[in-house]
């Protein structure tokens, strides 16, 4: 009984300092992150003339955009397509990128 509860005493320990050393490896600086960059895009269908020179602004007011998730398709089309629609679609999104990464 004294050997079963000193080799899970040396077990338990041996865990302990590898958990230990395992989250050190874990700060910001080396961690990456995955992001979904495919959603909360801003799309518009225009017509075959409409191009707004302001689109690619900043502080262009897209609020009336319909919001989309990536892969989109301008208009689903069925199987047939006689009269298929043509023209000018637009896409934005706008996000941060934290100071750090700013190099």
């Amino acid at each position: 009984m004294k050997v079963c509860k000193s080799v899970q005493a040396i077990l338990l320990l041996v865990n302990l300092i590898l958990l230990m050393n395992c989250t050190e490896n874990f700060n910001d600086d080396n961690f990456e992150r995955d992001i979904n960059f495919n959603k909360r895009w801003k799309f518009l269908r225009c017509g075959t003339n409409t191009i707004d020179s302001n689109f690619y602004r900043i502080d262009f007011d897209d609020g009336k955009w319909e919001t989309v998730e990536l892969p989109h398709s301008p208009k689903i089309e069925p199987l047939v397509v006689n009269n298929q629609w043509q023209g000018v679609c637009w896409y934005r999104k706008k996000f941060n990128i934290d100071k750090k990464y700013s190099n």
